[in-house]
């Protein structure tokens, strides 16, 4: 995994996930709009957008077909030091009025109108594509019909890519914090760089001892 995004989200901070899963997202809406928009045009062959608020009263009313994206979810393994790998999925909805050929008799509607040829220029668009700084490359998971309805073909890809959450951390209870002042979460004692020396001059790896508050009556030297 790469390294985590550049604003380390704590896992309890529900605002701050949501702003970043739409983020995510967002970045994902953008990324096929710019695929699917032709050489010299403004706008792409398809409505492009988040799924809606709504979407049992949805109506696909654009004359090509439309991309939906939405955030499907994701699974969590153990990273390190205090950080959480997360695997996002996201699915890619294409619907459109035409299996393969074009669906409207237009120069621009034959730049990639059927349903065949929406699916593999998203999946283009979207195998290696990094949606933010910190996060992997996205992978194509699956990709399938889902159903015809209306007039209408509707396929479903799934991509992923990775992420990391940074997970609160209870200090255990004892004189030492490793790997670093405050290492083991906010609420870590100060601490001291020690070095330690074997008996032919080589310095250990170094340790980090907890501050004394100078209020604190000092244990006696032996």
């Amino acid at each position: 995994m790469n390294a985590p995004m550049s604003t380390l989200v704590q896992a309890e901070d529900t605002a701050a996930l949501v702003n970043a899963l739409a983020e995510l997202e967002g970045a994902i809406v953008a990324r096929l709009k710019a695929a699917l928009t032709p050489a010299g045009r403004e706008h792409p062959v398809v409505d492009v957008q988040s799924w809606p608020d709504a979407p049992q009263s949805y109506r696909m009313s654009h004359p090509v077909g439309t991309v939906l994206v939405i955030y499907q979810g994701f699974t969590t393994r153990d990273g390190h030091g205090g950080l959480l790998e997360v695997s996002h999925s996201f699915g890619v909805r294409v619907l459109a009025r035409t299996l393969r050929d074009a669906s409207v008799p237009s120069a621009e509607a034959r730049a990639g109108s059927g349903t065949y040829q929406l699916l593999q220029i998203c999946r283009l668009a979207l195998l290696g594509f990094v949606p933010q700084a910190g996060c992997d490359p996205m992978q194509i998971q699956r990709g399938a019909f889902d159903d015809y309805q209306d007039g209408v073909w509707h396929y479903e890809l799934t991509a992923t890519t990775r992420t990391a959450w940074l997970v609160p951390q209870q200090c255990t209870p004892g004189p030492w914090a490793f790997d670093g002042p405050n290492a083991c979460c906010d609420t870590a004692p100060p601490t001291r760089r020690v070095d330690f020396a074997d008996g032919a001059g080589q310095v250990a790896a170094n340790r980090f001892l907890p501050e004394i508050p100078e209020t604190q009556p000092q244990e006696a030297t032996p």
